[in-house]
């Protein structure tokens, strides 16, 4: 009787791992719960971190790119409260509809605009709200990563090879997004004059933008600018300084971004440009 009694007891301790075993495996209740559950913390970090970056050739062609929603302070907070206390259903449904949006948009770009995905947030963030658009994002990053970084712009009146006196102002840009609204850009403008046989002057002039209280501007944090050979192309990079803070106010530095513009303006009035979002 006594060897029946702890065989019975043996036979419930199985039973009860085996219960605490299903609810950990994934089709479990435990994991299945966290999985599903989005905290305050992922949360926080769609709304801060860069998911996506846009260069382009003209800050003017921002304001129709998908996520360009300048927010004022108050509406920044208002929509920041929305996004962390709304269900998780509609935080889903948030992260896909803005997912969706720049997916199709970087399919079909406006010219002069491109679309930069940031793969390691992508895979911390997608699998997790959107896993049906991961393919679709991970053959964008694949062609993003294959492609020549450098884009090349013409004016809308090109000089023939014998050189027409002319001058031309351009601003090439990249600014970072998270989903819904961007946060940082850095802005080039450069003014440049030639004549028959070479550039004659050139006046570039640079600046950042911070679009979220938890970013700062922190600046011009490096920059160079040469001529060729025969004064025919002349050559600018700048790289600005952002910082990433924990809260506003008062909050600790928790990272730092550096965007860097790279750009060539040629006698004749064409550009070639690239960036880092940072």
């Amino acid at each position: 009787m006594q060897w029946h009694h702890r065989g019975s007891v043996t036979g419930s301790i199985f039973v009860i791992i085996a219960l605490i075993v299903a609810c950990l495996v994934p089709s479990g209740c435990i994991l299945r719960a966290e999985t599903t559950h989005y905290d305050q913390q992922f949360r926080g970090m769609v709304l801060s971190l860069p998911i996506y970056s846009m260069t382009v050739s003209s800050v003017s062609l921002l304001d129709k790119v998908p996520g360009h929603q300048v927010l004022t302070r108050s509406q920044e907070e208002a929509f920041t409260q929305q996004v962390l206390t709304m269900s998780d259903a509609d935080f889903e449904e948030f992260c896909r509809s803005h997912l969706s949006e720049v997916i199709a948009y970087a399919d079909n770009p406006a010219k002069g605009v491109h679309v930069r995905w940031n793969a390691d947030l992508v895979s911390k963030i997608v699998p997790r709200v959107a896993p049906d658009l991961q393919a679709a994002i991970d053959s964008q990053i694949k062609a993003q990563s294959t492609s020549n970084d450098w884009f090349h712009e013409e004016p809308a009146t090109a000089s023939p090879k014998a050189l027409v006196p002319g001058s031309n102002d351009v601003t090439p840009s990249v600014v970072a997004y998270v989903l819904g609204s961007p946060i940082y850009g850095l802005y080039c403008r450069i003014h440049w004059e030639w004549d028959s046989y070479h550039i004659t002057s050139v006046l570039p002039s640079s600046y950042g933008q911070v679009y979220a209280s938890l970013y700062t501007d922190e600046g011009l944090n490096a920059t160079q600018g040469y001529y060729n050979a025969d004064q025919t192309i002349y050559y600018k990079w700048v790289q600005w300084h952002f910082i990433h803070w924990s809260t506003y106010p008062g909050g600790v530095p928790v990272g730092n971004a550096y965007p860097e513009l790279n750009i060539q303006v040629h006698a004749g009035g064409s550009w070639d440009y690239q960036s880092v979002s940072g």
